[in-house]
């Protein structure tokens, strides 16, 4: 058995080696030339063609979420024709109203009875996701956890004015569960 063991572990070996001396030898091929000829031209009909499709669907709104306080929807729709952002829609039918201050990466979380969201966002990209709450009525977020800790919402009180999060805040790198109050006197 152990033979065959040391017999297989030399042929494992000998087969990288041989392919080296192998390639040391006659050389490393090339790759083929990329030339004028060999690379196509990039098309523009395909976008030409779905024009119209793509027109048509600047006005598709996705839901979101309904609005806690039961006054609408949340919805997803492109501001532009290619700009997805948050909209409040209050009437099925109804004209959308645009939320510039939410950006299109936001995450929305909320509960049926209560007069505000909690959203989270990182900012440019930094994947240093913060938590705000959103007051209905307002449109600025407001900011609940701080700027040097990443943070991800985790579920509401079911009784209460508390959210239950986990965050970075005692070290920076491991994700520990917090609650924290949303009263509204905090949040203005």
């Amino acid at each position: 058995m152990r033979k065959i063991a040391v017999g297989l572990a030399l042929v494992a070996l000998a087969i990288p080696l041989h392919l080296a001396v192998v390639l040391a030898i006659t050389g490393v091929p090339k790759p083929p030339a990329i030339t004028e000829e060999s690379v196509g031209r990039v098309g523009w009909r395909l976008l030409f063609e779905n024009v119209e499709e793509m027109w048509a669907l600047r006005e598709s709104k996705s839901l979101v979420t309904w609005m806690p306080d039961g006054s609408g929807m949340l919805v997803l729709g492109k501001r532009m024709l290619l700009d997805q952002r948050l909209h409040t829609l209050s009437t099925a039918g109804g004209d959308v109203a645009f939320l510039p201050k939410i950006p299109r990466n936001a995450t929305v979380h909320s509960v049926p009875g209560r007069d505000y969201m909690v959203l989270g966002w990182d900012t440019e990209g930094d994947e240093q996701y913060r938590l705000y709450r959103w007051d209905l009525g307002d449109a600025d977020p407001v900011l609940l956890t701080s700027e040097a800790e990443r943070a991800a919402f985790g579920a509401f009180e079911p009784d209460g004015d508390r959210i239950a999060y986990v965050s970075t805040r005692r070290n920076g790198r491991d994700f520990d569960v917090y609650w924290r109050s949303c009263p509204v006197s905090a949040a203005k």
